[in-house]
């Protein structure tokens, strides 16, 4: 498991960057944000998207066609937008540019959704159903959240989910902008590939050491958790209670670690007008690469080819069985 600290050490060592020097803890993470939101994102969101991946359901509103895409969606990355009906079927929708949209569909029209638009910051369907029951989900790529350092005091760690409201946490004095009632605070894996557990939950602002209590209208799911104890056994990776959209953790496969510690390193030497940023940049760049190919997901088995001139291979000639 690699922190948000463990990043500043290694860039600080890796460009033998003094405690003293010009930029801050701050400022490097700051650096590295904008990588996770540019080159490694960019990169992640192209070739290995399923490491953020996440669905978003809400439900329809009859009479109304119009709904907010994800708040935490990196950049327009949408991967599907589909129904899910009262027996829990999903059917995928089909996209239509938003004037055919309007062209094929009436407004207030009622029927099971089967088209939709994307405008502004908005998925408009063609149709809605007359009575309620019906889900809409979107498929997309989550934004990483802003990395803060573990030094402070902003966090807590969980060793243990008692029920659907309750957590154990190691720390006995968590910060008050964790335990305000209505707190917005979201949980944080705190393993490989260090996504995010649960979203927005509310405090309850009923904390008496270990047990931290979750408003009953934001529950988590027990068995998203690992058991631990208190306090931690070698090697354990407890979850991570933060606030809304930060992160102790950078949200990256381990293989790019190194990448993104090159690509920090480069902008700080930038910072400073070092003349060793773009070399530093074109091996983070290179490593990148190496990274992706690593993490990305794929099936190795060895699997027959289709021999000679057999229906299926006269069938898909110009394709890739060529």
């Amino acid at each position: 498991m690699y922190t948000s600290d463990d990043l500043i050490a290694a860039v600080k060592s890796a460009g033998f960057l003094p405690d003293a020097s010009d930029l801050t803890d701050v400022e490097l993470l700051g650096f590295a944000d904008e990588a996770m939101t540019t080159f490694v994102g960019d990169a992640l969101e192209k070739q290995c998207a399923e490491h953020w991946w996440a669905s978003e359901d809400t439900s329809l509103v009859p009479g109304v066609t119009a709904y907010r895409l994800p708040r935490r969606l990196f950049g327009r990355a949408v991967r599907g937008v589909a129904i899910v009906d009262t027996r829990g079927d999903e059917c995928p929708l089909d996209e239509l540019d938003p004037i055919e949209m309007r062209s094929a569909f009436r407004a207030g029209s009622v029927g099971t959704p089967t088209h939709f638009a994307f405008e502004g910051d908005l998925v408009r369907l063609g149709q809605v159903p007359a009575s309620a029951g019906v889900t809409l989900r979107i498929h997309y790529v989550r934004r990483p959240s802003r990395l803060v350092s573990v030094s402070t005091t902003e966090m807590a760690r969980i060793y243990q989910a008692v029920n659907t409201t309750t957590l154990n946490l190691i720390e006995t004095a968590p910060s008050t902008n964790l335990t305000a009632e209505g707190a917005l605070l979201d949980i944080v894996r705190g393993s490989e590939p260090y996504d995010l557990v649960a979203v927005d939950r509310l405090s309850a602002d009923d904390f008496a050491a270990p047990a931290f209590v979750l408003q009953p209208s934001t529950p988590i799911v027990v068995a998203d958790f690992e058991t631990l104890t208190s306090p931690l056994a070698p090697g354990a990776e407890p979850a991570w209670l933060v606030q809304r959209d930060q992160t102790p953790l950078p949200q990256i496969p381990n293989t790019m670690w190194s990448a993104l510690v090159d690509h920090v390193l480069a902008a700080a030497l930038g910072a400073v007008r070092d003349p060793q940023a773009q070399a530093i940049f074109a091996r983070g760049q290179a490593k990148l690469g190496t990274a992706l190919s690593i993490a990305k997901p794929r099936d190795k088995r060895n699997t027959k080819r289709i021999v000679g001139s057999t229906p299926l291979r006269r069938a898909v000639r110009g394709g890739v069985w060529r």
